[in-house]
């Protein structure tokens, strides 16, 4: 068996143009980015051996797929007015087409590879071949091949226009019987955006006649199906039997919760599919982060799952080294936004790009929200691309013995309390961190951020200590150890929360030289921020792959005198930031250290006459 059916131009007109746009993008005729290209690749190697594993492409599935959306009318902006309609029937009755009173959705290109991917695919389970030998006359629906969507592009694009078809397909023209329709998002009133679209579709175009809708839902009485906006209020969505549902802009998810639900309600049905739709957010601890990251591996082949499938519009990896770069006009803007020059203005692009150039917040939208950039906190301080390309760091046991500087940002009740080592070798700076948090802290976090702190406490990035204040005896043993194993130069420390503890460590034997009081005021922390800046942008500081850490670090937002003096801020309290304050005032130590020289013995040994 080969992995697709026969596909004619005739009968399969949308198949065909869809397969177009593939070569085209792979022949360079259409501009597209490398997560992009990867996906087109990967579609090509399925079709050639994707039987092997019991896939195969049902031309004819995909193209009443699209058809479909000849039903779906426009029902937003210029394309549902009656012009756009007259115009419409201009062209249908040069085609030989029968007249409508409404616009339907034409797909693009890009579009139609979606749409005929999610619904052509379809996967050869033990039970539909046993059910086809069991009556091989009967017509047979093989189960979809992809039970999971990501698909992240740029805003108005069309994202929601392609999704709430997709909804109504499944409730009305899939052939399943009771099947349960959704549409996900944080707040009611966001799930309703998709579902009263989808309505409104129903209510301007035929499939009026076959639907109705209810005070919260849309039934379909033929097949006793239903369609339900859905919240993020999970803790009560037990039972759920999903056949489609689609999340409509993921990155904004604060919890998981919905986006798990969701997920753990399939597996009862032969066909099941999951949805998700957005632009790029702001939390890289997110389910969204999650999953695009693992997309990502998928359609560069890194991992194997059939199941998924995912396209993702944004620019390519080395270009997020040049923030300014983005910001001009190039073919980068073209592969966030497939649609540019239909639905999304070039002109506004550029106007949007020259206020952008001026505001760093809006900068950091212009990224987010029309290239599909993540970035860390609305108006972040720190490249977090560059420090994610970072060389790794070794294991700390690797200094013993050498200089280092250590920087300690005690916390109150609720907050983290960091200490950072830094050592330096052979031209790059290698920071370890230590972090505590009291228990009592987590019962103010959502939960969200609670599990978060949780899954870092069991990967060893975080001590959660009991009670709701943390015994600073611990970090005190931890300092002590620290200046045992190595030539501790300095302790950098915040005078507000640690006086009580260095004056513990002057009772140990500490000399009171090495203990330095370093402010959280621009005139101490301004210089080893930039440095720090400086560093990641040069690659020259090693990234230990401390999630905490660089959380911190993506959280931080920069606070600017009218001197261009600066220091880290942050945009809300559960956006800690502590970590990175840590790395920065120990970096206020190493700078006033200058590197040690070698002795002229070490590098040519010694001369006898």
């Amino acid at each position: 068996m080969t992995a697709a059916l026969t596909v004619s131009n005739d009968a399969t007109p949308d198949v065909t143009r869809a397969f177009q746009w593939v070569d085209d993008v792979l022949a360079g005729r259409v501009i597209a980015g490398e997560d992009v290209i990867a996906a087109c690749r990967r579609h090509v190697s399925d079709m050639e051996i994707g039987h092997e594993r019991g896939l195969y492409f049902d031309a004819e599935a995909a193209q009443r797929a699209v058809n479909f959306y000849e039903l779906c009318p426009h029902v937003k902006g210029p394309l549902a007015a009656k012009l756009a309609i007259r115009a419409n029937n201009k062209k249908r009755v040069a085609a030989g087409k029968r007249l409508l009173n409404y616009n339907p959705i034409t797909l693009a290109d890009w579009q139609a590879f979606i749409v005929v991917s999610l619904f052509g695919w379809r996967r050869l389970t033990d039970e539909a071949v046993n059910m086809f030998f069991a009556d091989p006359d009967e017509p047979k629906t093989w189960p979809l091949r992809f039970q999971i969507a990501h698909l992240c592009v740029a805003r108005k694009n069309g994202k929601t226009t392609m999704l709430a078809p997709i909804l109504l397909m499944g409730l009305c023209a899939m052939g399943e019987s009771g099947a349960e329709i959704y549409s996900a998002a944080t707040t009611r009133d966001q799930a309703k955006i998709v579902w009263d679209i989808a309505n409104s579709m129903i209510k301007r175009g035929p499939l009026g006649q076959r639907i109705q809708k209810r005070a919260w839902y849309t039934q379909h009485g033929k097949s006793g199906s239903e369609f339900r906006p859905l919240s993020s209020d999970h803790d009560t969505l037990d039972g759920l039997n999903i056949f489609i549902a689609g999340v409509d802009e993921l990155h904004a998810h604060k919890s998981r919760g919905l986006y798990e639900v969701l997920e753990s309600s399939m597996g009862s049905r032969a066909s099941q599919l999951l949805v998700s739709i957005t632009t790029a957010g702001i939390d890289r601890e997110s389910i969204c982060y999650e999953i695009e990251s693992l997309a990502r591996e998928v359609v560069h082949g890194r991992i194997e799952n059939d199941a998924l499938f995912a396209m993702l519009f944004t620019v390519d990896k080395k270009e997020l080294d040049d923030e300014n770069a983005l910001l001009e006009e190039g073919p980068h803007w073209y592969k966030a936004n497939p649609n540019l020059g239909v639905s999304v203005s070039l002109d506004v692009l550029r106007s949007e790009a020259k206020i952008a150039r001026e505001s760093p917040r809006k900068r950091s939208n212009f990224l987010r929200k029309r290239l599909n950039v993540w970035v860390g906190a609305v108006s972040a301080w720190l490249n977090m691309t560059r420090w994610d390309q970072c060389p790794d760091s070794v294991p700390i046991s690797f200094f013993k013995g050498a200089q280092c500087w250590a920087g300690l940002d005690l916390s109150s009740k609720r907050d983290v309390a960091s200490l950072s080592v830094l050592f330096r070798k052979d031209g790059i700076k290698y920071p370890y961190l230590f972090n505590w948090l009291p228990r009592g802290a987590l019962s103010h976090m959502s939960k969200t951020h609670k599990e978060m702190f949780e899954d870092w406490e069991r990967s060893g990035y975080l001590e959660i200590v009991e009670g709701d204040t943390i015994d600073q005896s611990l970090i005190e043993d931890r300092l002590q150890q620290i200046r045992e194993d190595h030539d501790l130069q300095c302790l950098a420390f915040d005078p507000w929360h640690a006086t009580r503890l260095v004056s513990n460590l002057h009772e140990l034997g500490w000399p009171e030289k090495i203990t330095i009081q370093v402010g959280q005021t621009v005139r101490h922390l301004s210089e080893p921020m930039k440095t720090l800046e400086e560093w990641v942008l040069n690659k020259t500081i090693a990234n230990p792959r401390n999630e905490l850490l660089t959380w911190a670090l993506s959280n931080v937002v920069k606070y600017e005198d009218k001197s261009s003096n600066i220091k880290p801020n942050k945009e809300t309290s559960a956006n800690k930031i502590d970590p990175a304050v840590a790395l920065i005032m120990s970096i206020a130590r190493e700078l006033f250290t200058p590197p040690k020289r070698r002795s002229v013995y070490e590098t040519r040994g010694i001369r006898t006459l």
